[in-house]
């Protein structure tokens, strides 16, 4: 059981937004919690009171000198109660090593933050508790414990907030957890615009005596859609080379609210990877 699965599962199913994490060994991938009265739909860019977000993913595949719709490689529903707020997420991911199939759910406290999380995975009961704290109604921190069949495990989280005005500018998560004698540190920081967009994430992992750094930024059109996702990959852990990875999104097949039916993931040359299809019902 991989308590590190628990929130990417969340952050692969809101794929208006930016890109989704494939890297389920990272503890960072956590951080997609909703947080701060924080509307989860407005906070990926999507329009109207919607009930449901289903997306289905497909590799690209080269054919005869064209790009074409390969292979399903994930399915995920998103379901969200009138306030916006998300309560049920499903997944299935596909690939050759095998399939992954997750379900949560989020319950919430009165301030519209998240307050546990509820997760089963072969036949084990998985728990978040998350503590929130509040100075002038406003959320200062996270705390979030992870349970396993009702004991605690190893893992845990902190997030601390910081505002300007009634807005979240900048969100400071620090991870801990074990890898047998291995001590496992993450501590990331994420800034955003003034509309609640993240625009820039810095994230160092340390191993033990090692350390690796990355740090992404995000680009926005004037519809809220994220269009390009930069990370750099400073050399660190285990001798890992200085990478930089560029996506850039786009999107087509509109429905009448202004959200997209079709989301296409490409590399820095402009050559599809991805194709993300999406289907909205609404209240």
């Amino acid at each position: 059981m991989n308590l590190k699965k628990l929130s990417l599962v969340v952050l692969a199913t809101l794929v208006v937004s930016c890109s989704k994490d494939d890297d389920s060994t990272d503890p960072s991938s956590a951080s997609v919690i909703p947080a701060s009265n924080e509307n989860a739909l407005v906070s990926i860019g999507v329009k109207g009171q919607v009930k449901t977000i289903t997306t289905i993913s497909y590799k690209a595949e080269l054919k005869d000198g064209k790009y074409v719709k390969g292979k399903k490689s994930y399915e995920g529903v998103n379901t969200f109660d009138k306030k916006g707020l998300l309560i049920k997420t499903e997944v299935s991911r596909y690939s050759p090593e095998g399939n992954f199939s997750d379900a949560l759910s989020f319950s919430y406290d009165d301030h519209n933050n998240v307050n546990l999380i509820k997760r089963e995975e072969e036949g084990n009961k998985i728990e978040t508790r998350v503590e929130n704290t509040y100075e002038s109604n406003k959320l200062i921190e996270m705390k979030n414990v992870f349970y396993k069949n009702s004991k605690k495990t190893d893992y845990e989280e902190k997030i601390k907030f910081t505002y300007l005005g009634n807005n979240i500018s900048k969100k400071e998560l620090h991870t801990n957890a074990r890898a047998g004698e291995m001590e496992l540190e993450t501590r990331s920081i994420y800034k955003y615009n003034a509309k609640g967009f993240k625009i820039k994430e810095v994230k160092e992992m340390y191993y033990g005596e090692e350390k690796s750094t990355s740090t992404t930024t995000y680009e926005y059109d004037d519809k809220g859609l994220c269009i390009k996702e930069t990370r750099v990959f400073e050399s660190g852990y285990a001798g890992q080379p200085e990478e930089t990875i560029v996506d850039i999104y786009s999107y087509d097949n509109f429905d009448k609210h202004g959200n997209p039916g079709l989301k296409t993931t490409k590399d820095k040359e402009g050559n599809p990877v991805i194709y993300d299809e999406m289907t909205y019902v609404y209240y």
